[in-house]
C-alpha cells in the first residue's frame, strides 16, 4: 500500500519492511518513530527498530533488543507497528538534551499526539534508564511554555552558554507577546538568532514589531548570526557582570 504506482518504497513503506523482517513483535522505534509522528523536524538516515528478543535476521536497521518491552508501549501507526509517541521519548533520552526532548513533545503536543500522564507512565515502566532525568526536564521545560530548541544553531548556542557557566536562558517561549529565541528574565536580555530568511523585506519588518515589544517590556535586544556564538556569549557575559554590579535601588 505504500508503493503503488512506483518501483520504489515510500520512507514510509521501507520502514514497514524492515519492521516485518525483524518478526513478530518488532516496533519501529527512536527517530524513525519520532518521524512518523510527525515529532522530529529532520532527515532520518537509520531505521531503529525495537524487538522483543535477539534476532539474527537480515536487514537495514539497527536493532534495540528490549527484554520486558510492555504491550502498553507499542500500537500501530499510519499501519506500522511502532512505540507509542511516549515509549519513543523515553528511548530518545538516550540520544538527545532536555531541549531537543522539549522541541519534540512541543511538536507531538501541536499534533494532538502528547499526553504527559501516558509519557510519564513510560517513564515509570522503563524505570533504570540512565537518562531519564532530560526528560523530566523537557517536560518541565514543556510545560513552562518552551518550545526546545528548533534548529541546530540554537541547540549549537544553548550548548555554548552551558560551556562558558552562563545562566540558562529561556527557549523559544513568549515575552510579551511573541516569541523569542533566548531570554533572561533576571538580566532582561533577550537574543535572536538570524538565519537567511531574516534578510526578506516582511521578516525583518515583523522582528522590528517584535524588538519594539520587547524594549518596551524593559529588555534589551541583541541579535547574532548563527556564526557569532563568541559574540553572544560574551554579550551575556557582560551583562551579567554589569547587573550584578549594578548599586542597588533604594525603596
Amino acid at each position: 500500500m505504500y508503493a503503488v504506482g512506483h518501483t520504489a518504497l515510500s520512507e514510509e513503506g521501507t520502514w514497514l519492511a524492515e519492521v516485518f523482517k525483524a518478526g513478530e513483535g518488532a516496533a519501529l522505534g527512536y527517530f524513525a518513530a519520532a518521524k512518523l509522528y510527525g515529532a522530529w523536524r529532520y532527515r532520518v538516515s537509520l531505521i531503529d527498530v525495537v524487538v522483543p528478543r535477539e534476532r539474527r535476521v537480515r536487514t537495514n536497521a539497527r536493532l534495540h533488543r528490549c527484554r520486558n518491552l510492555d504491550p502498553r508501549d507499542v500500537t500501530v501507526f499510519k499501519g506500522i507497528p511502532v512505540t507509542t509517541f511516549a515509549r519513543t521519548a523515553v528511548d530518545l533520552t538516550d540520544e538527545l538534551t532536555k531541549w531537543e526532548l522539549a522541541n519534540l513533545l512541543h511538536e507531538a503536543d501541536w499534533r494532538k499526539r502528547l499526553s504527559i500522564p501516558a509519557t510519564r507512565e513510560a517513564m515509570a515502566r522503563a524505570n533504570g534508564r540512565r537518562h531519564l532525568k532530560r526528560l523530566e526536564q523537557a517536560i518541565a521545560l514543556h510545560e513552562s511554555g518552551s518550545a526546545g530548541t528548533k534548529s541546530r544553531d540554537e541547540l549549537r548556542f544553548l550548548i555554548g552558554f552551558d560551556r562558558a557557566n552562563l545562566p540558562e536562558p529561556k527557549v523559544n517561549t513568549h515575552l510579551a507577546g511573541h516569541e523569542v529565541d533566548f531570554h533572561w528574565p533576571e538580566l532582561q536580555l533577550a537574543i535572536e538568532l538570524d538565519g537567511p530568511g531574516h534578510d526578506r523585506e516582511r521578516t525583518q519588518k515583523e522582528d522590528e514589531r517584535k524588538e519594539a515589544a520587547w524594549r518596551a517590556d524593559g529588555f534589551e535586544v541583541l541579535r547574532f548570526k548563527e556564526t557569532q556564538l563568541r559574540a553572544a556569549t560574551h554579550a551575556v557575559a557582560a551583562r551579567g557582570l554589569a547587573s550584578a554590579t549594578a548599586p542597588l535601588s533604594r525603596a
